[in-house]
């Protein structure tokens, strides 16, 4: 079977950000399948191109010995540049594909596309009606429903109408959801009719190595905390501020070290620099370190503070820090994220300042030992192996295969 991906990046582990369609790619070729994947020249997260001096609309990029192909199509470097930037992008990305769709005839039975950007994502309509395929959409961000949580848009606007109208015509035509989180498919189902839905999430890297966390040793008074992601509108980092601040108030040598970039970082560093010790800004590292780097850590930060469309994020993040072995701080007690660290008791989680400090005050007895960490964090490893989902989306787009076949 051909499939074509259309999706915004594929990146290699030593590049910053999420490696996901690189890893469907290289799965889907591994099983058999041809693959053609269309995909901007620009990175949208790192402005990084892939091929300088392309202004073709697209172009082969790269052809493996098997005839699986990357194609690379022109962007304008605006994907992380407001909304207005993020609209000028996806216009491109939008008139390129269909020409790209247009132009090919080359009997691709399965689509694999991703919600986000959306005017990408559309244009998957057309080339299953185009080629009679199946579409499988991907469900990895609710970029709308966060965007209206955190007010850079209005519930009522002209534009959030229009987002939703288009967002509905894609799941209406999909034959196949595949959503990272629960939470996140609970909220697109009270907003739209979903087709057939899958619990797919990013997966972690089992490692068998076990840890010892120095922090659970009765003479041990400091704490190191790291947090690794986009400093943007979505995740607040003032309440870890406040967490470091109080930690080394009461007698705690307390150090947050961040990992990241993005349009809030020269605010966020300008404030620490007025208002807080011992918090530090590290730059960015690539996709293959964060894990290795996480692991020098007693803590890791995920913050999921805000409304249910946040609170449904179970992003990279938390599969880094389960990778790394590295158990959670978690701000933000009904979410994804806060389920997951509880029920695994791989972290600790709290609505408030005060209550994560209580409870790391007391974390010793919560975590017994080492040994219990690595078995809980184990647990968790093989609940959420990146092998094992990779397989289970593997088997769900064979069956939309065997589906159509049975249906003829």
């Amino acid at each position: 079977m051909r499939i074509l991906m259309v999706v915004q990046h594929l990146r290699h582990s030593d590049e910053i950000g999420g490696q996901r369609s690189r890893e469907i790619f290289e799965r889907l070729t591994l099983e058999g399948f041809q693959v053609d994947a269309i995909v901007p020249n620009i990175d949208p997260l790192t402005s990084r191109k892939a091929q300088e001096g392309l202004f073709y609309p697209w172009k082969t990029y790269r052809v493996d010995a098997l005839g699986n192909t990357e194609y690379r199509y022109f962007v304008p470097p605006t994907g992380r540049r407001g909304i207005w930037g993020r609209i000028v992008y996806s216009s491109f990305a939008f008139l390129n594909i269909v020409l790209f769709i247009t132009c090919k005839a080359r009997g691709y039975k399965l689509i694999v596309t991703t919600t986000h950007p959306l005017l990408m994502a559309i244009t998957s309509i057309y080339a299953k009606k185009k080629y009679a395929a199946k579409l499988a959409v991907e469900v990895r961000d609710i970029p709308l429903f966060v965007a209206i949580e955190r007010k850079v848009i209005s519930k009522t606007s002209v534009l959030t109408w229009f987002y939703r109208r288009i967002e509905g015509y894609l799941f209406n035509n999909a034959d196949l959801v595949l959503s990272y989180s629960n939470r996140m498919t609970d909220i697109l189902a009270k907003n739209y009719s979903l087709p057939k839905t899958e619990f797919l999430p990013i997966g972690s890297e089992y490692s068998e190595k076990k840890r010892e966390y120095d922090f659970l040793l009765t003479s041990n008074k400091s704490l190191k905390i790291c947090f690794f992601g986009t400093l943007g509108t979505v995740l607040s980092l003032l309440e870890v501020f406040k967490l470091v601040k109080l930690l080394n108030d009461d007698g705690v040598i307390c150090t947050l070290d961040i990992y990241g970039d993005g349009e809030k970082r020269l605010q966020l560093e300008k404030l620490v620099e007025d208002k807080y010790e011992n918090i530090f800004f590290k730059g960015v590292v690539s996709k293959s370190d964060v894990a290795r780097t996480c692991m020098g850590y007693d803590f890791a930060y995920y913050p999921v503070e805000g409304g249910d469309a946040v609170a449904a994020s179970l992003g990279n993040k938390f599969f880094d820090y389960l990778s790394a072995r590295t158990p959670m701080i978690v701000y933000g007690l009904n979410s994804e994220v806060a389920d997951i660290v509880n029920k695994y008791r791989i972290g600790l989680v709290g609505d408030s300042i005060q209550e994560l400090s209580e409870k790391i005050a007391s974390m010793k007895s919560y975590f017994s030992s080492s040994d219990a960490l690595n078995s809980n964090i184990d647990k968790a490893l093989l609940r959420f192996s990146k092998d094992q989902i990779l397989n289970d989306l593997v088997s769900n787009l064979k069956q939309l295969e065997n589906d159509e076949l049975n249906s003829k």
